[in-house]
């Protein structure tokens, strides 16, 4: 780990990743929002059409409706997806921890990896509803 902190390589990557999640939360964003709010204004007998939902939103608030509730949604993932990272480090240093191989088991994985999807979970979820609510 001291190798990659002097090479800079663990920043550039830290980086990247991040820049790269950006950028396609931007991107895909205003297509979670259209869904969300044809999911709300739709009822089974008429179905709004995508077209029609940009139409509305640029009449009320302009390209930057379809933008509404990614505060929160940043919010809510940054910390969850640290919690999740954490958990699952510290699960799988745990079931590792005293054997000679150091090595961690698919099943003892898994398990680190559900325990760890149950937290973000558990975090992002408050923050989920506030972005949907801030959409429609």
């Amino acid at each position: 780990m001291d190798e990659l902190l002097k090479n800079n390589l663990f920043a550039t990557h830290a980086v990247a990743a991040a820049g790269s999640v950006a950028l396609g939360t931007v991107l895909t964003y205003p297509l979670d929002t259209l869904k969300a709010l044809i999911q709300v204004g739709s009822v089974p007998s008429k179905q709004l059409r995508p077209a029609k939902v940009v139409q509305r939103v640029q009449a009320f608030s302009g390209i930057s409706g379809l933008y509404r509730g990614l505060g929160w949604l940043m919010l809510g993932r940054i910390p969850s997806v640290g919690a999740r990272f954490g958990t699952y480090e510290l699960l799988t240093a745990f079931y590792k921890d005293g054997r000679v191989d150091n090595f961690v088991h698919v099943s003892e994985a898994l398990m680190a990896g559900v325990a760890a999807g149950a937290v973000e979970s558990f975090l992002s979820s408050p923050f989920e509803i506030i972005k949907l609510r801030a959409q429609t």
